[in-house]
């Protein structure tokens, strides 16, 4: 977003105090009682918190310009409006806008964003698309406060509110690139093998999100869909403690400062397998826990140091309701990074990062269903990589910025596969499908190089008009043939006729090679595939209205191509060990194409007591093998998200409601013989989604401490959310046969409690 002018924020408890709140709330304030302040969110960053409160009292702008220079910041005036630029540029002597003239405020380049489909997610916005205060991480609506669940309250997000991915734009789950930290995340999720229920981030750790789904700038790469930069908290001056327990987690926190230096520790462990064990669910026990500890020390001015390490561990052991299968994964995940970054002068800087990943996976389980199948599976991975990334930015004018760099990795993986399967004569399913047994006993190990080159120039080539022209190039040594190299180009363009409104437009060739560790083993494949490709075709409108109210509207266009084959559940999508399952078939689609309209609608005034926001999505996404044209599994036609946000003193309460069109399924039926057959693949489409989540809160705030009690509910209403289909072949009393048809249903009602205590 080029200016932000009036982001709603989270009220706050006492409005004369300013200390504690994060700047945007406070800049809010003074917009809320009549100070026109224009700034920009790059320049305002989301987890910026104001530490000591101004001496002076007036007038407005003397006291908010007192807080902004605690951050580097002042105000400016330009006519009618203060505009919040960097203190040595509020030193300048600055000309003033004549009244009735066009001219715009312009803000550093490095601030602009030129790019559609760029969205500022602050940590666990219901809305999930505003900078919010650092506060609204705790009014996160949706089981087991997970940050990155929130992407699915985007437009253009697929989502079945149980796994922590996200199919975005029509593309695969696995297209989407989470950053932390500017390290690249391996596998971020908890419970990976059952559906990644949760994210390996603490929610407390997420200082904001940027969120690109479509057309993502050069320095990104290796992914065709998406990307989450996630940011770390940034620690406030005075050492701040957090204690948290819910129904999911139980954690705590730690972050401060110390001279020159800060620190940011974390340490959550899942409480699902305790919860099993007291309410007696013979489900299994899964068990996880999640670790962070970061440090960054600034030398001077121009150049700090900063180091962290991030560690994950699952034991998950699992069964069906009825135990015909029991399936268990042991799996651990270690991050460590340091990172340089200096400012050589006032034009070049540059960011270097070392890094080094490590991860492990047991899977293991037995199927067992009398008459129909019988199987067994022992999945042993392991990955590592040695990663060396460099950023530079070099910005010679307040009209040109270029950035360039590179990324060299190391990788390697080790597989060790084995499983046996065999279908008898009554399995129904097998037997349409044309499934047989199995009897694999599989080893290979990758290694290789990765290599990624990107350039990216932006020119302000006019008052109203912005360029960005990338390219990037990577390669594969790992992958046999020629087929190894990618040319990535992408244009993205601006223009700004007014105050309150941005036009932008982007298009661009994105590519995602077969990462080493992605081998589709399980499916009896030791090969890597080409690299998969994309073009992504943006237009998108921003405007704010004279009452506050925002306004997006995009329209997209993405045709994927070079599409490597993928396996899928034809019936059931939550099997334990889905290689197993008599219903699995192998897609191999010449290209895809997904499009879309997105409208996102949100009016969240800081000094009202209620908020709301509203988005809407119509769209498609289509695989083409030859001639004919097939929905893809996840493709919704139409989609609803919507919110209201209520806050009175110490009491906060908010509501979420998703809808979206059934997705696709294959029909199963009888033909004018009795003989079962299947119809056109996902020709007939599941029950309407509907969800309605609610979340209300009481902070109370003591000398020295703070506590906040919560109460949440997902699926309020316990309406069943069909998202599988069984089916069996019965027999009536007169001899004949008919096909009994069964739905498994996402989450019921879902409720939790929670306490966290801040000191």
């Amino acid at each position: 977003m080029l200016l932000c002018m009036g982001i709603s924020l989270a009220h706050a408890a006492d409005p004369a105090r300013y200390s504690g709140r994060a700047l945007i709330a406070v800049i809010e304030t003074f917009r809320a009682e009549g100070l026109a302040v224009v700034y920009s969110t790059d320049l305002v960053q989301l987890d910026m918190r104001v530490v000591t409160e101004p001496v002076a009292s007036e007038p407005p702008d003397a006291v908010l310009d007192e807080i902004l220079r605690g951050f580097g910041l002042g105000l400016a005036r330009r006519g009618d409006n203060w505009l919040v630029i960097e203190t040595a540029r509020a030193n300048e002597a600055v000309a003033p806008v004549t009244a009735g003239t066009a001219q715009l405020a312009r803000p550093k380049l490095e601030n602009v964003v030129v790019q559609a489909s760029r969205y500022s997610v602050a940590e666990g916005s219901p809305a999930a698309v505003s900078a919010l205060d650092h506060s609204d991480i705790d009014q996160l609506v949706g089981t087991g406060r997970e940050p990155l669940r929130v992407i699915g309250r985007l437009p253009g997000a697929a989502t079945s509110g149980l796994s922590s991915k996200q199919n975005i734009r029509g593309g695969e789950e696995d297209e989407v690139l989470v950053v932390f930290d500017g390290v690249p995340l391996f596998e971020p999720f908890h419970l990976k093998d059952f559906q990644s229920l949760f994210s390996t981030l603490d929610p407390r750790v997420v200082g904001g999100m940027e969120v690109y789904t479509g057309s993502f700038p050069a320095q990104y790469g290796d992914r065709l869909s998406g990307v989450i930069d996630v940011m770390p908290q940034r620690p406030p001056e005075q050492p701040h403690h957090e204690i948290g327990l819910d129904f999911f987690n139980i954690g705590a926190l730690s972050t401060g400062n110390y001279g020159s230096g800060e620190w940011l520790v974390s340490a959550r462990r899942g409480t699902l397998d305790l919860f099993f064990d007291i309410v007696r669910q013979d489900i299994g026990s899964p068990s996880y826990y999640d670790a962070l500890a970061k440090i960054r020390h600034r030398f001077n001015s121009k150049m700090s140091w900063s180091g962290g390490i991030m560690l994950a561990d699952d034991a998950v052991s699992l069964n069906e309701t009825d135990r015909e299968t029991q399936a268990t994964a042991d799996h651990r995940t270690l991050h460590a990074w340091t990172a340089l970054e200096q400012s050589l002068t006032d034009e070049l800087s540059q960011r270097t990062l070392l890094a080094w990943i490590d991860a492990e996976n047991l899977r293991q389980g037995t199927v067992d269903r009398p008459d129909e199948s019988i199987g067994n599976v022992l999945d042993r991975r392991r990955y590592s990589a040695l990663l060396l990334k460099q950023d530079w930015n070099f910005a010679p004018s307040d009209e040109f910025l270029a950035r360039w760099g590179i990324d060299l990795r190391r990788v390697d993986a080790r597989y060790r596969y084995r499983s046996e399967l065999e279908f008898f004569s009554d399995d129904l399913i097998a037997a349409l499908t044309g499934r047989s047994g199995r009897d694999l006993d599989l080893a290979v190990a990758p290694d290789g190089g990765q290599v990624g080159v990107y350039l990216t120039n932006r020119w302000r080539f006019a008052p109203r008009w912005t360029a960005e022209v990338g390219l990037r190039w990577d390669k594969q040594s790992y992958v046999a043939g020629t087929d190894n190299e990618q040319t990535s180009p992408r244009l993205s363009l601006m223009y700004q006729p007014g105050r309150n409104t941005v036009l932008r437009a982007g298009w661009g060739r994105f590519a995602q090679a077969q990462g080493v560790n992605e081998l589709q083993i399980e499916d009896g494949i030791t090969r890597f595939f080409p690299a998969q490709r994309s073009a992504h075709t943006v237009v998108s409108l921003d405007h704010r209205f004279a009452n506050d109210l925002t306004l997006r509207v995009e329209l997209y266009r993405k045709h994927m191509d070079t599409l490597r084959p993928r396996y899928e559940g034809l019936f059931h999508h939550l099997e334990l060990l889905p290689e197993l399952s008599p219903d699995r078939v192998m897609l191999d689609p010449d290209e895809a194409t997904a499009r879309g309209l997105e409208v996102l609608l949100r009016r969240d005034i800081e000094s009202r007591a209620f908020g709301w926001w509203f988005s809407a999505s119509v769209s498609s996404v289509d695989d083409k093998f030859g001639d004919m044209t097939v929905p893809r599994s996840w493709d919704q036609a139409r989609a609803l998200n919507a919110g209201l946000n209520w806050q009175h003193g110490n009491w906060r309460a908010d509501a979420v409601a998703h809808y979206h069109s059934g997705w696709p399924v294959t029909a199963l039926s009888l033909d004018s013989d009795g003989i079962p057959v299947l119809g056109e693949r996902n020709a007939a489409r599941l029950p309407d989604f509907f969800t309605i989540d609610m979340r209300v809160s009481r902070r109370k705030q003591y000398a020295s401490s703070a506590w906040t009690l919560f109460f949440e509910l997902s699926n309020a209403t316990n309406r069943d959310n069909p998202c599988c289909v069984d089916y069996s072949l019965e027999e009536r009393s007169d001899g004949s046969t008919f096909i009994e048809r069964e739905f498994d249903n996402w989450l019921p009602v879902v409720p939790s409690i929670g306490l966290i205590w801040e000191f």
